[in-house]
């Protein structure tokens, strides 16, 4: 599996947190779980260890919703 490349995400905004943090490509984890947390509304639950980018995970979630019209709120809780 190749790694994602954060401009991948065709969200400037987002590839720009991401950038300025120095991510340019995804890990394996975040490339695993890329198209359900970036392209879809399903539930996902993500069993990784601490420091394995988890918190990017989220961002990738919270980049989608940013992006949709009817956003209300976002809750993240760690």
């Amino acid at each position: 599996m190749h790694s994602r490349l954060v401009k991948e995400l065709g969200f400037p905004e987002g590839e720009d947190v991401l950038l300025k943090d120095g991510i340019k490509e995804f890990n394996a984890i975040q490339t695993q779980v890329f198209n359900k947390l970036y392209q879809t509304d399903e539930p996902i639950y993500i069993g990784a260890p601490a420091g394995s980018g988890l918190i990017t995970c989220a961002e990738l979630a919270i980049f989608r919703e940013l992006q949709n019209e009817a956003l209300d709120k976002i809750v993240y809780i760690a």
